[in-house]
C-alpha cells in the first residue's frame, strides 16, 4: 500500500489508483478511497475501474441512486465486465427492485 501511496503522491494522474482505492476499501478507509477517487478520476474520467470504485464508496455511504449512476457508467462502457452487473443487481435487490 505505501509504495501506492508514494507513486500517487510523485504523479497524481498515474493510471494505478484503483489498486490502491481497493486497498482503501478493504480497510475499510472509505474517506480515503473517496478522496482518492475524486482526485483520480479528474485526470482518467471514462475509467471502468475508478467508476466501479466509487459505486462501491456510494453503497458504503448509503448513496444508492449515486452508486447505480457509476454502475451504469461501467456497463455502458465496459459491457462484458461481469463484476459490474453483480454489484449492480446487488444494488437493485437492496433496493428493492429485484426485477431489474
Amino acid at each position: 500500500m505505501e509504495s501506492l501511496q508514494i507513486e500517487l503522491q510523485n504523479n497524481p494522474k498515474s493510471p494505478s489508483f484503483p489498486q490502491l482505492v481497493d486497498l482503501y476499501l478493504a480497510q475499510n478507509m472509505i474517506q480515503e478511497a473517496e478522496s482518492l477517487l475524486q482526485r483520480s478520476l479528474k485526470y482518467h474520467p471514462n475509467s471502468v475501474s475508478g467508476h466501479m470504485l466509487m459505486g462501491r464508496v456510494f453503497q458504503a455511504h448509503n448513496k444508492d441512486e449515486l452508486a447505480l449512476e457509476q454502475l451504469n457508467f461501467c456497463i455502458q462502457k465496459a459491457p462484458s465486465n461481469w463484476t459490474c452487473y453483480l454489484l449492480r443487481a446487488q444494488l437493485y435487490l437492496k433496493l428493492g427492485k429485484p426485477k431489474l
